[in-house]
């Protein structure tokens, strides 16, 4: 798979580590308050799309049983700002209104957060299914919207992203950028292995929790239709186990006549 558009968007969010620097996934990026609004953030941007201060602030009135100040919330929203957590989206908005939405790497620590464990956030997979960097590298090319819709609990789709993303970010955090810039601006595709790992690994599992759900559900006949109907028609997941069990097969008959 060629990876440019997402290295892409990540090159910029994650730096190159120096020797005896600390890593991105050790680093306290942003506070735990920092992190409580960002979700906040999500779930006005979930419902609404692009927000301002003043939309934030009265969402915050409405929402929250202690409300807090306009002054506040403008701080907050600056804060994510300076920390690349949100993004202005520009347009020709009225009376001069400032819009924001999370950015790739507002993104990038919720995903970290393990966010999309928890009930609700995981309908941001649906919602941002074909928008965002993220779900549309690892999840967009691989599964259809209703597998998506049926696989958001319960098969790790949660814990594959933050797997992917860990993975990135020692990838960034090692590579040559001078190499890297090269790479971006040829027309050769992006290939990098730990990532296709990251892939093929979820597959695999994917394919012994689906067994196992097929069994245990073998006593509810309509839940077991729906799953085997959803998965049957979804050509992206069949096409992607079966080159990953190619790719498997051919790996195993390789290091076995080596080994033997």
């Amino acid at each position: 798979m060629d990876y440019k558009q997402y290295i892409s968007a990540l090159e910029k969010v994650i730096p190159y580590k120096e020797k005896y620097a600390p890593s991105y996934l050790d680093a306290e990026i942003i506070s735990r308050t920092d992190r409580t609004i960002l979700r906040r953030l999500l779930d006005y941007e979930m419902e609404n799309g692009s927000f301002s201060v003043y939309k934030i602030y009265s969402y915050f009135k409405k929402a929250l049983m202690h409300p807090k100040s306009y002054k506040n919330t403008h701080q907050w929203i600056q804060r994510l700002y300076s920390l690349g957590m949100i993004e202005e989206v520009y347009g020709n908005y009225a009376r001069g209104a400032r819009f924001y939405r999370i950015s790739t790497g507002g993104w990038l620590n919720l995903i970290l957060d393990a966010t999309f464990r928890y009930t609700g956030y995981e309908q941001a997979l649906i919602k941002f299914y074909d928008q965002n960097i993220f779900f549309k590298t690892f999840v967009l090319p691989y599964f259809e919207i209703d597998t998506v819709k049926t696989l958001k609990t319960g098969f790790g789709l949660d814990l594959y992203l933050i797997n992917c993303c860990e993975a990135t970010i020692l990838w960034l955090e090692e590579v040559d950028r001078e190499w890297l810039t090269e790479e971006l601006q040829s027309e050769e595709e992006l290939e990098i292995w730990d990532l296709d790992l990251e892939v093929k690994a979820f597959f695999y599992k994917s394919i012994v929790e689906i067994t196992k759900k097929l069994s245990i559900d073998y006593y509810h006949p309509g839940v077991r239709k729906e799953l085997i109907d959803t998965l049957s028609r979804d050509i992206k997941f069949l096409e992607a186990i079966k080159v990953a069990r190619n790719e498997f097969d051919s790996s195993y008959e390789r290091l076995y006549h080596e080994l033997t």
